[in-house]
């Protein structure tokens, strides 16, 4: 929810390009101004530039303090279902009802966090290949283990990282850090993760290796993402 669906076309087509997905999970819409012509048309662009099997799209939660009535965007995404087979509409507007938002009632805390990943697991569960899916006794044990890939982890916009099966090392709050977060790469071993936040300065947790970053740089603009090299030894 910190960019527009624009920026994430770009953002979706150049991390696919050479790495393709079979799942892809959105959750954009919020920062497009509330305009639905021009969500449509993005929604396109998308899907168009995705490298993906499947696309898994969080619809817009309603809410009284929204600035903005987001009901003709969630139409747009149900529309565009309806046409491409690729596309599977997961009803965040209906699962979002409740607490576990900040005063904007977008916003997650980690009870909103938790309850967005109730609903994507369930949205992947009820759309995988019944063969794709583990039996006992093969079914692994639900513990935290970096290396099965089994974890992840969520980056809020307060620069709080939330662990799911997967181990904390620390995040902008516990570190002191003021400024915005704008993406985080996990190590490969699993066990480390960088954050960058919007002026450029690269955060290391756990064993991740700081390489520098742009901190000391004028920028035309605040820092999109960080993107890690396979082997870890820089980005």
């Amino acid at each position: 929810m910190s960019r527009s669906t624009l920026a994430g076309v770009d953002i979706v087509a150049s991390s696919t390009a050479s790495r393709p997905v079979d799942v892809l999970v959105v959750a954009l819409g919020y920062n497009d101004g509330g305009n639905p012509t021009a969500f449509a048309r993005r929604v396109d662009d998308l899907l168009a530039g995705a490298q993906a099997d499947l696309v898994i799209w969080l619809n817009l939660r309603i809410d009284p303090k929204n600035r903005y009535d987001y009901s003709g965007a969630n139409s747009v995404l149900e529309q565009k279902a309806a046409s491409d087979p690729r596309l599977i509409v997961a009803d965040w507007s209906g699962a979002s009802q409740g607490s576990g938002y900040t005063w904007d009632g977008l916003h997650l805390t980690s009870k909103g966090a938790a309850t967005m990943t109730a609903l994507i697991d369930d949205t992947i569960n009820a759309t995988a290949d019944p063969k794709s899916v583990c039996r006992p006794p093969t079914n692994p044990s639900a513990q935290p283990d970096p290396a099965s890939g089994r974890g992840y982890w969520l980056l809020d916009s307060n620069g709080r990282v939330h662990g799911y099966d997967a181990p904390l090392f620390g995040d902008l709050v516990t570190a002191g850090v003021a400024a915005f977060p704008r993406s985080m790469q996990a190590t490969p071993s699993g066990e480390g993760y960088w954050i960058v936040d919007e002026n450029g300065e690269v955060h290391p947790f756990g064993d991740a290796s700081f390489f520098g970053d742009m901190s000391d740089t004028v920028l035309d603009g605040p820092v999109q993402r960080i993107e890690a090299r396979p082997d870890g030894d820089g980005y």
